[in-house]
């Protein structure tokens, strides 16, 4: 009978394989509302593989709010090129031209 392969990642493997920096994991370790399982063995962090994969997987989804950035700029920009293609001529300046010179 085969034995499952149980894979544990110190926290630099850890961060490679989820995309997280290091720092994060640690935050993530010591996170009250949901932390990540991890072993502290011989002053190091363990985590499994698969408690890593199942915490990721308790987050959720937010791919679908995914913001499209060009199309914002492209609805200011041309808001804005709008406004200043209706705005009014511009009127004569109140100030007249200043005739004396100062040395």
């Amino acid at each position: 009978m085969e034995q499952a392969v149980v894979s544990w990642f110190n926290l630099l493997k850890a961060s490679n394989y989820s995309g997280l920096s290091v720092k994060s994991l640690r935050r993530a370790i010591d996170d009250p509302m949901n932390p990540l399982p991890a072993r502290l063995v011989k002053r190091r962090w363990l985590i499994r593989q698969a408690d890593l994969d199942a915490w990721i997987d308790g987050h959720p989804d937010r791919s679908g709010d995914l913001v499209d950035l060009g199309k914002i700029v492209d609805d200011v920009v041309g808001v804005h090129l709008n406004k200043s293609r209706q705005r009014a001529p511009a009127k004569a300046s109140r100030c007249p031209k200043a005739t004396t010179r100062y040395l």
